[in-house]
């Protein structure tokens, strides 16, 4: 009698179920070794892999992996997993540059607390509420990128550099989208270079003030006297101006005519619910930042008669910053001052005096004024010492500049920079001679050295080396033997 089988036992007939078992006493010690994904079927004796979610979400359903050895599963992974990873993240297809950003803020680490509040400031100002915020991150492409910093440099009045800071961001979002395989590649990388490169000749010239315009931006001084003392103190000391706001009377010695540069005062948009702006103090931005500045008497005296002032109107500070309340400087409603009414400040007296010299008012030099920021006073500062054979190192020290490279290059640039511009100027001004306030506070004279007393002041210096400086301490020297800014006592 034939017999039947059900459909079932039909299947099970027909399946061929490995029997390999393996009697491996080492098989418990490998097992420790399995990574995640991997596991030991000890019913037939292989090695089974199954990919992990964390490692893809992506679309393809991923079978397991089978072999008889460790050794022979793990190269079937990696050959997979270099197969997967070149697909996109499929569970992230509908997230935009904001969910992105959100998740980049939380994340984000090693930087101090002043760059993360700027780039939060940033890109939430400009970028937040913007069409490329919104997008969703597969459809942003490099032309996007760069219409949006078009676009902000034609209807604000933002300047290349301060887009710097809006791409530091962006671009560190979108690399951590590329990281995480929502994008393939960063649509931000190089999309400033070619913009920057069609500004770079309309920021040029800004890098600091001729000895012409400098005399001019004085006469300003004079005329709109309620910000003489601050713009002068920071044309003469070269101070960032964030440093100069947070500086402290404790920090003003006056019987060593010192200036103690301890602190960076910043403002800026806090990360909180109510978006409230606010003030915090940080350390100098680098460790040459933390540094001591000579007092000309011209700094000592304007110092001196603010502390007066702040004495006899019985002024006090009204803002406590981290504990710090004793600021130098303070504005009518006794707040510090900060870097943005620092600039607005120059903006109102430029545009106020070059209505001054157009109108021919005798009080003007006649020289028009650029547009400039705050940070201009410090390279002219530094451009100034060096013209007036101050010793670059000591002036280094003095701008709290992290090399001498640094230092140099402003002056070069700038010396390169106003060559025609300064040659232009003596022929319309028919050799008219403008005053340089760092020559009568420093109290140059003529005084030439040779290389030899040179080379015995700096031993270790090349012989090109010795020959800059030779040149730069030819001309004009201190008179006093005890000075600050000079070579001798470096």
């Amino acid at each position: 009698m034939a017999k039947f089988t059900t459909g079932n036992e039909a299947k099970v007939a027909k399946e061929v179920i490995p029997k390999k078992v393996t009697d491996d006493p080492d098989i418990e010690k490998i097992k420790m070794k399995l990574s995640p994904g991997e596991y030991y079927r000890k019913s037939d004796g292989l090695f089974c892999y199954r990919v992990p979610k964390k490692d893809y979400d992506g679309p393809e359903k991923v079978k397991p992996l089978y072999d008889s050895t460790l050794e022979g599963l793990r190269k079937k992974e990696r050959e997979l997993l270099n197969r997967l990873n070149s697909q996109l993240s499929v569970s992230s297809k509908k997230k935009t540059l904001n969910d992105e950003y959100e998740l980049w803020k939380r994340l984000k680490t090693g930087v101090k607390g002043s760059t993360f509040s700027n780039y939060v400031y940033m890109y939430e100002h400009y970028v937040l509420k913007s069409k490329l915020g919104t997008s969703f991150l597969r459809l942003i492409t490099k032309s996007d990128v760069k219409a949006f910093y078009l676009n902000l440099l034609e209807t604000t009045t933002l300047k290349v550099n301060t887009l710097s800071n809006i791409q530091g961001v962006v671009y560190q979002v979108l690399e951590m989208a590329k990281d995480d395989r929502i994008i393939v590649s960063n649509p931000a990388d190089g999309a400033l270079t070619e913009i920057r490169r069609s500004y770079e000749d309309e920021s040029e010239g800004r890098i600091a003030l001729t000895v012409a315009e400098q005399d001019a931006f004085l006469h300003a001084l004079e005329i709109f006297d309620s910000w003489k003392s601050i713009f002068t103190v920071l044309l003469l000391t070269g101070m960032r101006s964030g440093e100069l706001c947070g500086l402290q009377w404790s920090d003003v010695d006056f019987d060593a005519d010192v200036i103690h540069v301890r602190n960076n005062l910043v403002y800026y948009a806090h990360v909180s619910e109510d978006g409230r702006s606010g003030y915090d103090m940080h350390d100098p931005k680098s460790k040459a930042g933390r540094r001591d500045i000579p007092m000309l008497p011209l700094v000592k005296e304007i110092f001196a008669q603010e502390q007066q002032r702040q004495k006899e109107l019985g002024i006090t500070c009204a803002k406590i910053v981290d504990a710090f309340d004793d600021f130098c400087w303070l504005n009518r409603f006794n707040m510090p001052y900060h870097h943005s009414t620092l600039n607005s400040a120059i903006k109102r007296i430029v545009l106020k005096y070059n209505d001054l010299v157009m109108n021919n008012d005798k009080r003007t030099n006649g020289v028009l004024l650029p547009l400039f920021t705050v940070h201009v006073l410090r390279h002219t500062c530094c451009t100034r010492l060096i013209e007036n054979r101050c010793n670059p190192l000591a002036v280094r020290g003095i701008l709290g500049h992290k090399s001498l490279s640094v230092t140099l290059d402003i002056y070069t640039s700038v010396s390169e920079m106003f060559k025609k511009k300064e040659m232009g100027l003596k022929s319309t001004k028919s050799n008219k001679s403008y005053p340089d306030i760092f020559s009568e506070q420093l109290n140059r004279s003529k005084h030439d050295k040779k290389p030899s007393e040179v080379k015995k002041l700096f031993p270790s210096c090349k012989e090109e080396e010795i020959e800059f400086i030779t040149q730069l301490y030819s001309d004009f020297t201190q008179k006093e033997e005890n000075v600050v800014i000079g070579y001798d006592n470096l």
